[in-house]
Formats: C-alpha cells, sequence, structure tokens
C-alpha cells in the first residue's frame, strides 16, 4: 500500500473524495496534453507554420515552436 493509500485511510471521508477526484483531474489533464501534442504535431507535418499554431494557442510563433518542437523530435 501507498502512502497516499495509508493518508487516505485515515482522512475524513470528504478530504479523501477531494483527493480522489483530483487525482482523477490530474490524469484527465495528462490524456488531453497528449492529444493535444499529438494534434500539434499532426498539423506540422500536415503543413501547419508556427505561426499558425501559436495564433490557436494564443502565443507567439516562437513560444509555440519553444513548446512544441521537441514533441516533433521525439517520434510522437
Amino acid at each position: 500500500r501507498g502512502m497516499v493509500s495509508v493518508m487516505k485511510s485515515t482522512m475524513h471521508p470528504e478530504v479523501s473524495a477531494a483527493l480522489t477526484k483530483l487525482t482523477l483531474r490530474i490524469n484527465e489533464q495528462s490524456v488531453a496534453r497528449r492529444a493535444m501534442d499529438e494534434a500539434v504535431v499532426n498539423a506540422k507535418f500536415a503543413g501547419a507554420t508556427w505561426q499558425q499554431i501559436g495564433e490557436i494557442f494564443g502565443i507567439t510563433r516562437q513560444a509555440a515552436y519553444d513548446r512544441f518542437s521537441k514533441r516533433l523530435n521525439d517520434g510522437y
């Protein structure tokens, strides 16, 4: 049993439920982030520019490049 399981077993049920919900949301965010990264890579392979991608995110082309270009090289 992990430390979180031990801690959750001794805490108030409302706190435990809130922490469980938080954990689920973090996992959902991780899945969404991977899907977004994949969509950016697909857009680049389709011919989108960093300028176009940046505009969608409300950031500069350089910021889009800095944020996502590594994923292109990671074989995403």
